[in-house]
């Protein structure tokens, strides 16, 4: 057991709280949560809402004092190698680490800060993005929906209608298997769940009303973009599937939406720089090529998108269908 898992049970005892654990399976992965309090596991489970699986790897989650030397001024990420793992700490307010040797890892909130609403949409997201790479598996910055093994990826940066295009893809009858974050096998092109929700901006959302009620919180800091409940969707996730491409959004006026073949460069860059700039690594250029080693090969699209997302998602469903048989 590591020092700060240690720490976690003595905290608890201190505090006489019993742990909250939940047994679940992302990516593929076995992970044993434990939380300090029943808020950090209620916060987390709409977007963790996973079945059970074997145990691999325990995470511990709880609040307490962030020392000083791990605290950071500016926004940002600073980064410890230790021995058998690494040290991850965020402007101050929390830290997260793993322990390769033990598979243990943790993720500590500053005790006298909020909460951030990343916890809520994101949970341990970069905890999961070093777990997943010790296990041959990157967690990219992309959305992806199929039908059956087949489906594809929509990469690109932000703004670009990746999320509104895989939600509304979602209620047109498409298999949903994320619209920001998905674990990709960084050899097998095998894309797999990391999250049980969805995040849209307000104007997306009105264009969905279907899913208004599937809102559960904003987060003020990013224009009340929206955490949505998808678990009355659950027989529409995907359980994973082979990506027979990449599609890049591109919002338009036009009056009809249009998949046309371009060269790999373009999505292939917002994917890499996205995903690089969101999972905070110690080897940034290793990561980026890590990225661009595991989509290499996969034909590249464009999806010029018009303002009816059920139009672009009817779209997208004929492609999927087109791949799947050439598949």
């Amino acid at each position: 057991m590591s020092e700060l898992s240690q720490r976690f049970f003595k905290l608890c005892e201190q505090n006489r709280i019993k742990p909250a654990e939940r047994l679940i399976t992302v990516g593929g992965i076995g992970l044993r949560l434990y939380f300090a309090d029943s808020q950090l596991a209620a916060l987390s489970k709409t977007s963790l809402d996973f079945p059970e699986g074997g145990e691999e790897w325990k995470i511990f989650i709880y609040r307490d004092t962030i020392a000083e030397s791990l605290k950071k001024e500016q926004e940002g990420y600073g980064f410890r190698i230790l021995e058998n793992g690494l040290l991850c700490s965020f402007g101050g307010n929390h830290v997260c680490g793993v322990d390769f040797g033990l598979r243990e890892g943790f993720l500590v909130f500053d005790e006298s800060a909020p909460l951030p609403f990343e916890y809520q949409c994101h949970p341990l997201r970069i905890l999961l993005h070093y777990i997943m790479r010790k296990h041959g598996k990157l967690l990219v910055h992309s959305a992806a929906v199929g039908l059956e093994e087949t489906g594809v990826m929509i990469s690109s940066c932000g703004g670009r209608g990746k999320s509104t295009l895989a939600l509304s893809s979602l209620l047109f009858g498409l298999e949903y298997l994320g619209d920001d974050y998905i674990v990709l096998s960084d050899h097998r092109q095998y894309a797999e769940m990391l999250y049980t929700s969805g995040y849209l901006n307000p104007d997306s959302l009105e264009m969905l009303p279907e899913l208004k009620n599937c809102a559960r919180a904003s987060d003020s800091s990013r224009g009340n973009k929206t955490l949505l409940d998808l678990s009355g969707y659950k027989n529409r996730f995907s359980c994973g599937f082979k990506v027979g491409a990449i599609l890049f959004p591109q919002i338009s006026d036009t009056e009809r939406p249009v998949i046309q073949k371009i060269p790999p460069q373009v999505p292939i860059a917002h994917l890499a720089v996205s995903t690089a700039g969101q999972m905070p690594d110690p080897d940034k250029n290793d990561f980026i090529r890590a990225i661009m080693t595991a989509v290499r090969g996969l034909p590249t699209y464009q999806i010029t998108l018009v303002r009816d997302p059920i139009v672009n998602s009817a779209l997208l469903t004929e492609f999927i269908t087109e791949l799947k048989k050439e598949k």
